[in-house]
């Protein structure tokens, strides 16, 4: 099965993840100090997104696998990247499975992956 592009989502720590969860209950709060004070996607990318630094050396290492960056979620929480034709390559190598999604006007041809990927070290430990 031919595959056009990956989206990679990052995974929070389990930090971020517990103050995530407190801000959303303030954001529901009014009688909360947070009550409606929404975060911008760079806020928000600061306080649960990777790390500039992080985000840089994982697009680095993908780049350096022959895979192309094509986009970068404004809060580092996700990455979209591809494989361009006639590159061999780690994009590949994940059992793939045709899928269903809720949005049916655009559900033809998508597919997700059989078991989580996980990158080859954690992003500090890249070159």
């Amino acid at each position: 099965m031919a595959v056009s592009g990956v989206t990679l989502i990052f995974r929070r720590s389990a930090g971020q993840q517990a103050e995530l969860d407190r801000l959303l209950e303030e954001l529901r709060s009014p009688q909360s100090p947070n009550y409606h004070r929404w975060l911008t996607p760079e806020q928000f990318a600061d306080r649960f997104g990777l790390s500039p630094d992080d985000l840089a050396k994982l697009t680095g290492w993908l780049e350096s696998q022959g895979l192309h960056v094509g986009y970068t979620a404004r809060s580092r929480t996700y990455i979209g990247f591809f494989a361009p034709p006639g590159t061999p390559g780690a994009l590949y190598f994940y059992p793939l499975a045709p899928c269903r999604i809720a949005d049916t006007r655009n559900a033809a041809g998508h597919s997700a992956v059989r078991r989580w990927a996980q990158a080859p070290a954690a992003p500090s430990r890249f070159p």
